[in-house]
């Protein structure tokens, strides 16, 4: 019982063996990422969130039919959904796309938002972080997406839930006015050479 990787003619299989079922799923060529996928599904198994029973799609296969339930079912922007396309084409797809949706936890979320934030996170921008505003967008997408999952039984909840709010990277540096400071900012009456208080 458990969860074996393999190697096989270049490419990589995760193989998944619990209460007598077994499931094989090839990963790719990326050894890191199989990796990854493994750890996913030994947490997924040990939550007992995983099913092997075919119940749960990839998690490409379900944002691909979410991409084209969503508009018939909200009234979307044309742009808002060719951000929501976007995101899933770059970012999404490639990071999730093998993975049950059943076995994607708040873990697995907060690894995805760890490897945006680093070096190479960016696909327009080789070697660079990908930008905090695009990151926001994309797990608004993501949330949407994995709420859907929910809705159809594959996640007994939104795994973003347990992430609470998530902040901008760099926030915990923010340094705003106090209120004697933006009283004296908005005050029509002080003019230019009055100082503000120490800071």
């Amino acid at each position: 019982m458990g969860v074996k990787l393999r190697q096989r003619d270049g490419a990589w299989w995760v193989f998944v063996d619990h209460h007598g079922k077994r499931k094989a799923k090839k990963i790719g060529t990326d050894k890191k990422k199989a990796q990854q996928v493994r750890k996913d599904l030994e947490d997924a198994l040990a939550r007992g969130d995983l099913r092997l029973t075919g119940e749960s799609p990839t998690f490409q296969a379900f944002a691909t039919e979410w991409l084209k339930r969503y508009p018939l079912l909200q009234p979307v922007r044309p742009n808002t959904m060719d951000n929501h396309r976007s995101f899933v084409t770059h970012h999404l797809g490639p990071y999730f796309g093998t993975l049950p949706v059943a076995s994607i936890s708040t873990t697995t979320v907060e690894n995805f938002i760890v490897a945006k934030r680093q070096a190479g996170g960016s696909t327009r921008f080789a070697g660079r972080p990908l930008s905090e505003s695009s990151l926001r967008t994309g797990l608004a997408t993501l949330r949407l997406i994995l709420q859907q999952a929910v809705r159809a039984n594959h996640l007994r909840a939104n795994p973003l839930d347990g992430l609470g709010r998530i902040k901008r990277h760099g926030d915990e540096n923010v340094d705003p006015f106090s209120g004697a400071e933006l009283r004296a900012i908005l005050d029509p009456r002080r003019g230019s050479d009055r100082t503000l208080p120490p800071r």
